[in-house]
């Protein structure tokens, strides 16, 4: 966009007679990352994307914070840079922790991803166990109401186990 000093535009769909917006789903963003503004050296927070779109509220200028962090997270070139912008969104964190994912080589990528299965695995072996328990936990909550006498539908409402699991428990 040579005839803009912006970095970032957003383009919508439009009638080009009337103007009428056809659909707010639909849009397109470009970012032009050799426009983007210096940063404020006094004051990181003031930084906004467009010197000309001076933020007039609160939510405005986060947003403007967030899509400026977001803008240098694409033009960072250092470690240091990405470090430092991870440090201030837990967002990027995650991209930034994505991003090295992806810049290892394959055989550290392919032991990474054996870690995240690893820990998967022990997140559902951990799940499992617990729904386990708890349903034995049930089960014995039965049979003590069967010995007390309860009637079967109380059981069945109180535990939520069917009338044929709390049958075969007699």
């Amino acid at each position: 966009m040579e005839n803009s000093p912006k970095c970032h535009h957003k383009f919508q769909l439009n009638d080009a007679e009337t103007g009428v917006k056809f659909t707010d789903v639909i849009e397109i963003n470009t970012l032009e990352l050799g426009k983007i503004p210096k940063q404020d050296e006094q004051n990181e927070s003031t930084a906004t994307i467009n010197t000309q779109d001076k933020p007039s509220t609160p939510t405005e200028a986060k947003y403007s914070k967030r899509k400026y962090d977001w803008l240098r997270f694409l033009k960072a070139e250092r470690e240091e840079e990405f470090d430092m912008l991870a440090e201030r969104s837990p967002v990027i964190k995650q991209a930034v922790v994505e991003l090295k994912r992806l810049s290892q080589s394959e055989e550290a990528q392919r032991l990474y991803d054996a870690r995240q299965k690893a820990i998967w695995d022990e997140n559902s072996r951990m799940r499992t166990a617990k729904n386990k328990g708890h349903n034995e936990a049930l089960i014995e909550v039965a049979i003590n109401m069967i010995k007390r006498g309860t009637p079967l539908q109380h059981i069945v409402e109180d535990t939520g186990l069917s009338v044929a699991e709390v049958e075969k428990l007699k």
